[in-house]
């Protein structure tokens, strides 16, 4: 088996047994806030995997909706799916959408691609982020599950990067989850809700009135480039 193929196997394995709805669901929790107010215009869906993401873009209205994907085994899929699958990038896009990438590149490489993602936007453009968080409950067995894991972020991490691109608009957006009524989603929220109160404490105690103290305590960090 090649490394691609381990890749996409070691993905199969991992990723949680979702309905396609309750998958886009959960985009729409993270991923809504950082999109722009007119939904629409030309994205990219930059390191695509098998296309959530390019789905995801497309049911908010972005048309044409590119992906681009360096593991060959997943661009067999995306173009079985019908996604246009680019080479490079080529601007000018109104939006690129960057999930769960940054975080497998080695650090020289990173600044620089977000650099070049950034030259592509058309003015006004947007940059949507997504990284594993450094500091969520399950950051330290996030940044060592997957071998192909090179760093892990927090979000005045992730600021660096995008300010050392040249990005001088830069929003970060925590999750929005929506009234459920369901008792068992309702108990995990309450139960999340007090682990988070006392990693705050935690923090608080170590280094009462930092600055730089973490916004959540969720599992990702979802951060937007303007340009």
């Amino acid at each position: 088996m090649s490394e691609t193929e381990a890749y996409v196997a070691h993905l199969a394995r991992t990723r949680s047994a979702q309905t396609r709805a309750r998958l886009l669901e959960g985009f729409a929790v993270w991923f809504d806030a950082a999109l722009p107010a007119k939904r629409s215009g030309r994205a990219l869906d930059y390191g695509a995997g098998p296309g959530d993401g390019a789905e995801y873009l497309k049911t908010r209205g972005f048309a044409p909706v590119e992906t681009l994907e360096p593991n060959s085994e997943y661009r067999k899929i995306l173009e079985k799916a019908g996604w246009p699958v680019c080479p490079e990038l080529r601007g000018p896009y109104d939006l690129i959408f960057c999930k769960d990438v940054l975080e497998h590149l080695e650090k020289p490489k990173v600044i620089p691609l977000v650099r070049a993602m950034r030259e592509t936007l058309a003015p006004g453009g947007r940059l949507v982020v997504s990284v594993p968080n450094a500091v969520g409950w399950m950051g330290n067995y996030t940044r060592w599950e997957d071998w192909t894991h090179e760093t892990i972020f927090t979000q005045n991490s992730l600021r660096y990067v995008l300010e050392s691109a040249g990005f001088t608009r830069i929003e970060f957006h925590g999750p929005r989850f929506g009234l459920t009524l369901n008792p068992f989603r309702l108990a995990y929220r309450f139960l999340r809700a007090i682990l988070h109160v006392s990693y705050r404490l935690q923090y608080w105690i170590e280094d009462p009135g930092s600055p730089s103290q973490p916004p959540h305590f969720f599992s990702r960090l979802v951060a937007v480039g303007i340009a």
